[in-house]
């Protein structure tokens, strides 16, 4: 995405959305902090949406409603050695062309 590998890509907990500069944007919320659907449209989700660039969101299952019928789904977690497992799902083919098989 050209964003620099200065730049250290961490969680928005306490800011609700970073965004990172690159060939590129990348926006990253998180919305556990966040009450209701309202909430996410007063900080402006939708210019985000509508901006071009990638839209990263955690705690994205409190409002299911904001999201299209097939969102692709990642979910990371710590397997032993302090590795990472990455998991990507979606109801149907839309993301199927951006990942490759591992079998």
């Amino acid at each position: 995405m050209g964003i620099s590998s200065a730049v250290y890509v961490r969680s928005p907990t306490f800011t609700l959305v970073n965004e990172y500069q690159g060939h590129v944007p990348l926006y990253h919320f998180d919305f556990y902090r966040l009450a209701s659907p309202d909430d996410v449209w007063d900080i402006g989700f939708e210019e985000y949406l509508e901006s071009g660039g990638v839209v990263i969101v955690e705690w994205a299952d409190k409002f299911p409603s904001l999201f299209s019928a097939s969102p692709l789904q990642v979910r990371i977690e710590v397997a032993p050695s302090e590795r990472r497992t990455v998991q990507c799902t979606s109801q149907d083919n839309t993301y199927a062309r951006y990942f490759q098989s591992s079998r």
